[in-house]
């Protein structure tokens, strides 16, 4: 089967990063390097091919190796370099906002989906696992539906960039996340403040 490719609308924007997201069902990476950095939500890394960034995640690289390492396993396999943030220019630029960065989402064509549906809610406003299910076309309440649009949206790799911490349970409470329920409230916070500026 020929693997699908999707792209997100180029003027998309997060703050003050302009991106450009790819989706694609392809199984492989190139090469993948890992980066540490310094975000407003704590210790975070990148992963990053070639010029696109394939994964985010915000965990210290120390402090919480194995479970890092795992994730990392999962999304990239075991072939990855770590490098230092001067490799590349390009995402730090980006997330200063000057550029734009490019990134490339791999998974399923369902998992596509939900991804792609993920960056279309606005920016400081949260949906359910129903919503997202709704506008995928699929309206019925089944649980088998509500779990796999959660685990598509725990298996997204790019953290923050598609807003996976913008889904929260239909009762309103905030859910779970992969990289801590605080983290998940900050980037609501963050995102909030800004709206309402």
């Amino acid at each position: 089967m020929k693997p699908l490719t999707r792209h997100y609308a180029a003027d998309a924007r997060l703050g003050r990063c302009a991106f450009d997201c790819a989706f694609t069902t392809e199984r492989r990476y190139g090469s993948v390097d890992l980066v540490q950095l310094d975000s407003q939500f704590g210790d975070a890394f990148a992963l990053v091919s070639g010029d696109r960034l394939v994964g985010l995640g915000f965990a210290s690289l120390h402090g919480n190796g194995p479970r890092v390492s795992d994730w990392i396993k999962k999304h990239f396999g075991s072939r990855i370099r770590e490098q230092p943030i001067t490799t590349v220019p390009w995402l730090v630029a980006g997330l200063r906002g000057e550029g734009r960065i490019k990134m490339l989402a791999r998974g399923t064509e369902f998992q596509l989906g939900v991804w792609q549906a993920l960056l279309d809610i606005e920016p400081g406003t949260c949906v359910s696992y129903s919503d997202i299910g709704a506008s995928l076309g699929r309206h019925n309440a089944e649980r088998t539906l509500g779990r796999a649009i959660g685990g598509a949206i725990g298996s997204n790799p790019i953290s923050w960039f598609i807003p996976c911490h913008r889904v929260i349970r239909k009762d309103g409470t905030l859910g779970g996340y992969a990289w801590g329920l605080s983290v998940k409230e900050d980037m609501l916070d963050v995102e909030r403040a800004a709206r309402s500026r």
